[in-house]
């Protein structure tokens, strides 16, 4: 063995010291004497065990590759992830760290970069967890520069942590903001986007999530501003002379050079203009080529990746034809046409002779065509059809080819007739005055009103609301008392329909109570007498309460008395010594209205001396170094001493020593020191007593940080156009916004207050020319805190001509065939074009060129576009320059369309309660809507919602109720977005399963069949049947149990049966199967005998109570039995029931309806019938009379005999049937009587029972 491992290792030598000529191509093994490709992993190579974080020699041995990929697999094969891409062929590879991800089932693979060859551990190996927890960040890195709004990847090495908690800083950790949380710790997270929050002092943050601990910062690194292109000129519509010269204008942020290029046909292809020019934000384009397109657009693009770039937001014209225009003027979005009515159609246009018209009341889905060729007058009238909708346009085309075409740049309706009626008040109610009541009115075809009313029957109208949905209801009150009042209720779009009140009704006046004694700072003392005193409007008693904790509870002074405006509250309760009091004064009836004293007053006992803090007392928030007001209530207290704790009392410190009582104080300089646990004390400054505290935390906030991020210097602003300042602030709601154009020597307000948000919008730079401008941001409540620009920017009123694509600006979802309004703003351009991208910029596609730059131009999506990676561009048709294109990618996703409804189909029928599925097929929709109808499509309220949204799955699981009013059901599916919907075909809910079970029911006597009994022999074959009742269900499956339902067995051949009510069954004549002492296996034999029915619906019922199954019928006579002694009565005129007359014979029976009841004196040798075919119920009375003889024992040998009567057909002869006789023999005796033997049908029949 040795020996071979010495000639291998020579081998290696060998092989290892030959120099072989350099190819760059690679071996070529096809070629003779070529070398092979060969790669074998050595280590690891199965059954190590390597720790998460730590690091592993991988070792190879390969010929014939200079370089080797390898990967790792955690799942033994199945997928690979990448350690290391390209990795000169050394044989060994430190790897390092082992990722988190434990599993036993890893492997490494190696391979050559060519693919040729690749080996992989024979065995998998395991990565367990590390005991050690270790965090350190790898990525970003120290001063690297990461932009806003990029992706980059946080990268970090651990061991021992199963997830991580995220967060980053912008200020060197003053405050760290959340990244990612409970993140699965893969040792990497892709941050998209990085927050355009530019700044030198951020760092990321890494700790466990579970306790936070261990934990690891980054070194700091700096965000800089996301960086900014925006095509300015051309930017669409403009009209530009081929081989003249023209200016390509842009603003930029953050990019040092723009690569240019313009495109003739809308994107699909771009010609270079210059590979790289300085941002300086315009580049003369001379000379325009000698190109003739209305589909040019002009882009500009970061020189170096490409990214960011922008387009112009519409194409513009490099022409010198004569173009033709269409625009639709009316209707042009938003109008509402009612149907059946005369509506004038308008466009402009030039160069068209005739034009085509067409409508569509789904948006653009399909069209109508109104008139196919219509001479060019500029308007047309429509009789508008009956096609209520709100999703309707105007199409206008050149009726001759097609070209040019416009349509309305917003959706209009078309609505029915409108109806209103006011409901109420409608005549004769009464109103309270301050009270809220509702008015209702019922509408059709009304989207919203106007509500008015009137005091005087009409004379005057005043509105309550100017528009409001017409939902039928609004609520609303009034403020004076009349007689004369009425509602109005008006269409708000049209003025048309109205209506009002048919009477008038009337508004009483509102009752009113105010306090005026004890109204604040008075002070009563306990066990005196005062007036309270208030006034009052419409009311008649008054209940009258006081509170000693300023409002917490309240006691009654007095429910009920006169509202005469003046109580005298006589002896003031002892125990109350309260600075918190207050009376309340309400109407006795139901407490409203009501008025309580202003403030607080004191009710005192003399001698008594009371402090309570009333501000701060919980919940404030005051800023760290404001000035604030400290109040409190006192009595008998001169002055007081004043402290603050910033630790809930652990510590406290003075803000005075002592200062007079007069309830307040101006705490001038809140310190510094922020905290939520903050409470103020105070105390009598004599001897500290009494004291009190606030009752809870107050907060002291930082203190307020702005700082101006832009513009910071060096920017150049033009006058007229709009720029955005920004800037970063702490603890500042409001601020104020200035400029400067002379280095701050005076300051100009831009806006007085704006909320803080950390940025603003300025709308029109003044007409200045200045190159020491400076904006400064303050605290627009005071001043300060503020900062200013950190160094001076331009503003220049110089012309520039600029475009900016506002719409769609990214984000957006947008569907193919749908019109949307493109928008832009515009300075110095007449004529722009636009143009769109599906491919982020690659090619672009013109939509129109030498349009009028009017801000906004309505597309028409063409059919089957669907990316998201979208732009619109717009340009100056003049030059293309300038030109801007959307920030960012939008979407344009396929029209949604619902093409089929699966499940209901026309004609299905349904179990309610069922859960079943309903299946749709459709397009283009992410989530959708599922409501269902019952019986009148047409009715509104007939809807009920299944699901209001959820995703398009194409599959909705529920369940429907049945409603014996509804004939017929139908199921609407819809885009939630309400683009597309569909309604399935009738179908019908029934009544849920339901199963009764009739027989066996409890306590019936069923016998076990033979088996293999034949059904003709009745003595072995018992068959019996069971019945029940189902409604709705084709099957059931019958069971049994003979343990009272503690396990149950399918009875044979009912798995599945027919619902037809009736199955006959022959208990225990086919068990087959034994067990080792021949005994069936499944029980044939029992008194807790059920029978359960079940539908497939999940209805079931079984027997109410046991019953039994036996192998045999049974007899037993219970009585006589023993040897008794019997008597016939004494007298047999006047028969009297004894103990042992009439002989009660008791006996029990199993699965015997009648029997034939014997007697025997002769012990058995003789029989004589008692009773044939009678009622097997146990018991009968045998009045034994045998006539007038003398005293005598007739027989001690004296037998009962009961035999089943045996109706079975064929019949048993006796000796066969089942029967039973008594275990010994009775005695009866016959005595002397003077009556007369009592007639047969006189004597005593079974009217005796057991």
């Amino acid at each position: 063995m040795k020996k071979n491992i010495y000639a291998f290792l020579f081998l290696i030598l060998v092989i290892s010291s030959c120099k072989l000529k350099e190819d760059t191509t690679g071996p070529d093994t096809d070629k003779p004497g070529a070398i092979s490709t060969t790669i074998k992993v050595l280590t690891p190579n199965g059954n190590e065990v390597l720790s998460e974080g730590s690091s592993y020699q991988i070792t190879w041995s390969g010929t014939g590759t200079s370089h080797v990929k390898i990967q790792y697999s955690v799942d033994n094969g199945t997928s690979w992830s990448l350690i290391v891409d390209s990795l000169k062929n050394t044989g060994v590879y430190s790897w390092f760290p082992i990722p988190n991800t434990i599993s036993n089932q890893c492997r490494v693979q190696v391979t050559s970069v060519d693919g040729k060859s690749t080996d992989a551990s024979d065995n998998v190996f395991s990565i367990i967890r590390n005991s050690n927890q270790s965090l350190k960040i790898s990525s970003p890195k120290e001063k690297e520069e990461w932009e806003g709004g990029s992706a980059k990847q946080i990268k970090w090495f651990s061991s021992g942590i199963d997830s991580v908690k995220i967060e980053y800083t912008t200020n060197n950790g003053i405050r760290w903001n959340l990244v990612a949380v409970d993140k699965k710790n893969t040792g990497i997270y892709y941050w998209e986007p990085v927050p355009n929050t530019p700044s030198t002092l951020a760092r990321v943050r890494i700790m466990d999530a579970k306790d936070g601990e261990p934990s690891s910062e980054s070194e700091l690194f700096n965000i800089l501003p996301e960086p900014k292109i925006k095509v300015l000129a051309p930017n669409g519509g403009e009209r530009i002379i081929s081989n003249t010269s023209r200016k390509i204008e842009w603003i930029s942020e953050n990019i040092e050079n723009v690569k240019l290029a313009y495109t003739t046909n809308n994107g699909f292809n771009w010609v270079v203009i210059k590979e790289s020019v300085p941002s300086t934000g315009f580049y003369t384009w001379d000379p325009v080529p000698n190109a003739n397109s209305q589909l040019c657009k002009i882009r500009v693009f970061d020189a170096k990746d490409g990214e960011p770039s922008d387009v112009s937001d519409s194409t513009f014209t490099i022409t010198n034809q004569i173009t033709q225009t269409l625009e639709v003027t009316s209707p042009n979005g938003n109008e509402r046409w009612q149907a059946g009515t005369n509506q004038q159609i308008t466009w402009r246009s030039s160069g068209i002779a005739k034009v085509k018209i067409d409508f569509t009341s789904n948006n653009g889905l399909t069209w109508n065509t109104i008139i196919d060729k219509l001479a060019n007058t500029g308007a047309y009238e429509w009789n508008v059809p009956n096609s209520f909708s709100t999703q309707c346009l105007i199409r206008i085309t050149d009726a001759d080819d097609g070209d040019p075409v416009d349509q309305s740049n917003g959706l209009f309706r078309i609505v029915p007739k409108p109806e209103l009626a006011v409901l109420s008040p409608n005549g004769g109610e009464t109103w309270t005055a301050g009270k809220t009541d509702t008015i209702k009115w019922k509408s059709t075809g009304v989207e919203n009103v106007t509500i008015e009313y009137t005091p005087n029957n009409g004379i005057n109208w005043f509105t309550i609301i100017e528009k409001t949905p017409s939902s039928g209801s609004y609520v609303t009150s009034f403020s004076t008392a009349g007689t004369q009042f009425k509602i109005r209720i008006t269409d708000k779009e049209n003025g048309s329909p109205q209506d009002e009140s048919d009477g008038t009704f009337t508004v009483t006046p509102e009752p009113k109570i105010v306090v005026l004694e004890p109204n604040g700072k008075e002070e009563w003392y306990s066990g005196s007498s005062n007036n309270i005193k208030w006034t009052s409007t419409n009311i008649e008693n008054v209940k009258i309460e006081y509170t000693t904790n300023n409002g917490a509870s309240w006691s009654v002074i007095i429910s009920s008395t006169p509202s005469t405006g003046v109580y005298a509250w006589k002896n003031i309760p002892s125990n109350i010594s309260s600075l918190q009091c207050r009376i309340r004064v309400s109407d006795a009836i139901d407490g409203i209205p009501s008025d309580v004293s202003d403030e607080n007053f004191s009710i005192l006992t003399y001698g008594v001396q009371l402090i309570k803090v009333t501000k701060p007392n919980g919940g404030e928030s005051w800023v760290a170094g404001s000035t604030q007001v400290i109040t409190w209530d006192a009595a008998g207290i001169q002055n007081v001493k004043i402290e603050y704790t910033l630790n809930n009392g652990i510590q406290w410190n003075v803000i005075t020593n002592s200062t007079p009582s007069t309830g307040y104080f101006t705490w001038a300089q809140i310190p510094t020191t922020s905290s939520t646990n903050c409470k103020i004390r105070i105390s009598d400054a004599a001897d500290n007593s009494p004291s009190d505290e606030s009752d809870q935390f107050f907060t002291i906030e930082p203190e307020p940080i702005i700082k101006v991020i832009t513009p910071k210097g060096g920017e150049v602003w033009t006058s007229g156009t709009t720029q955005e300042i920004r800037w970063e602030s702490q603890n500042v709601a409001n601020v104020k916004i200035e400029y400067t154009t002379d280095a701050g020597a005076n300051w100009n307000t831009i806006i007085g207050s704006t909320p803080s948000i950390g940025y603003f919008v300025w709308k029109s730079i003044p007409n200045i020319n200045s190159l020491q401008c400076r904006i400064r941001i303050s605290d627009a409540a005071d001043g300060n805190p503020f900062a200013v620009s950190e160094n001076n920017f331009q503003i220049s009123n110089q012309v520039t001509q600029s475009i900016r694509v506002t719409s769609p600006n990214g984000g957006e979802n947008w569907r193919e065939r749908q019109s949307q309004a493109i928008k832009w703003d515009s300075q110095g351009i007449t004529s722009v074009n636009i143009e769109f991208t599906t491919n982020n910029g690659n090619t672009w596609t013109s939509i129109v060129t030498n349009h009028l730059s009017s801000g906004s131009y309505q597309w028409q999506i063409p059919a089957g576009i669907n990316s998201i990676q979208c732009k619109v561009r717009v340009s100056d048709a003049a030059d293309n320059d300038p030109s801007d294109e959307s920030n960012s990618s939008f979407s344009i996703q396929l029209t949604p369309e619902i093409t089929k409804i699966n499940f209901p189909t026309n004609g299905a029928n349904i179990i309610a309660g069922e859960q079943i599925n309903i299946q749709w097929v459709s397009k283009g929709i992410r989530k959708v809507r599922i409501r269902y109808n019952r019986n009148d499509l047409t009715q509104t309220a007939d809807w009920f919602t299944l699901v209001d949204s959820v995703d398009n799955s194409g599959s909705f699981p529920t369940t429907f109720k049945h409603d014996p009013l509804a004939t017929t059901y139908v199921v609407e599916i819809s885009a939630t977005d309400g683009s597309a919907s569909l309604l399935s075909g009738s179908f019908k809910v029934l009544p849920p399963p339901s199963v009764t079970l009739i027989a066996p029911n409890g306590g019936e006597q069923w016998l076990v069949s033979k088996r293999d009994a034949a059904p003709t022999d009745l003595i072995n074959y018992h068959p019996y049947e069971i019945k029940w009742k189902a409604t709705n269900a084709e099957k059931v499956k019958i069971e049994w149990s003979t343990n009272g339902g503690g396990k149950w067995y399918t009875v044979p051949d009912a798995e599945s049966t027919e619902n037809d009510g009736s199955f006959i069954w022959a208990p225990g004549r086919i068990v087959k199967d034994f067990d080792t002492n021949g005994n069936p296996i499944v029980p044939d034999s029992s008194d807790n005998c059920l029978i359960r029915i079940s539908s497939s619906g999940g209805a079931s019922d079984m027997s109410n109570d046991v019953f039994s199954i036996h192998k045999s019928k049974k007899i037993r006579i219970k009585y006589p039995n023993s040897g008794e002694d019997f008597y016939p009565p004494e007298d047999l005129t006047n028969p009297k029931a004894s103990k042992n007359w009439p002989m009660l014979i008791d006996w029990t029976s199993y699965a015997v309806t009648s029997v034939n009841i014997y007697y025997s004196l002769d012990n058995g040798v003789t029989w004589k019938a008692l009773a044939t075919n009678y009622q097997s119920t146990g018991a009968f009375a045998w009045d034994f009379v045998f006539g007038a003889l003398a005293e005598s024992r007739i027989s001690t040998q004296g037998l009962i005999k009961i035999e089943d009567a045996a109706l079975e057909s064929p019949t048993l002869p006796p000796g066969k049937r089942i029967w039973d006789v008594n275990d010994v023999p009775f005695w009866l005796n016959i005595k002397k009587t003077s009556g007369k033997v009592i007639p047969l049908e006189n004597q005593i029949k079974s009217s005796i029972k057991k």
